[in-house]
């Protein structure tokens, strides 16, 4: 028991490191004014939330949310902004991980189920990612919108600019990788 919760943190914390390394590395492509950017560091979170289920997904999201603020420049107005645009969403997208089932059990069919399965559960975190990012815009990004633009639809827009393109890229990603590299997402370990 002891080994399979020392493997479970030890992935935990490979990942997390690796999800921060990413993020840093995709923040070159596309920034936002206000904040966001193509987050290739949701990648990492999806290929642990599909290794080791929910459990790891929301770990390792949470711990990416709370690192990267402190290792990277952020954008913080409040310290409720900072909960709803870092720790919250990344913990979210690791929701992703209650549809490991069915990610590994479309990858022993076929490659278009697995990718129809990696889609669906990386747009349920995604949309979780989202719908926070989105509060915070409302709560706190509000002044920015355009006179006559509600803040709903204002918030809504700014931050699908890039969360769409962050879902699409890493949901590809990860399906290239697991088709060519299915034990990424295969743990021999119990769930701790």
């Amino acid at each position: 028991m002891k080994n399979q919760k020392l493997l479970f943190l030890s992935e935990t914390a490979i990942l997390t490191a690796l999800a921060l390394l990413l993020d840093m590395l995709s923040s070159f492509f596309i920034k936002m004014p206000q904040g966001g950017s193509l987050s290739l560091g949701m990648i990492p979170i999806f290929i642990m939330s599909f290794r080791w289920g929910l459990k790891g997904g929301l770990l390792t999201g949470l711990l990416t949310g709370i690192l990267q603020p402190i290792l990277a420049p952020a954008f913080i107005v409040h310290p409720a902004q900072a909960i709803l645009d870092y720790p919250l969403p990344f913990m979210l997208a690791g929701m992703s991980g209650l549809f490991a089932g069915w990610v590994h059990s479309a990858l022993k069919q076929n490659k278009w189920r697995t990718l129809t399965a990696v889609m669906a559960a990386t747009l349920l975190g995604s949309i979780l990612r989202l719908a926070s990012h989105v509060l915070s815009g409302i709560v706190f990004f509000g002044s920015y919108a355009p006179k006559g633009t509600p803040v709903f639809t204002y918030s809504l827009v700014y931050n699908s600019t890039w969360m769409i393109p962050t879902w699409i890229v890493a949901a590809l990603a990860i399906w290239l990788v697991i088709m060519n590299s299915p034990g990424l997402i295969k743990s021999n370990a119990k769930k701790p």
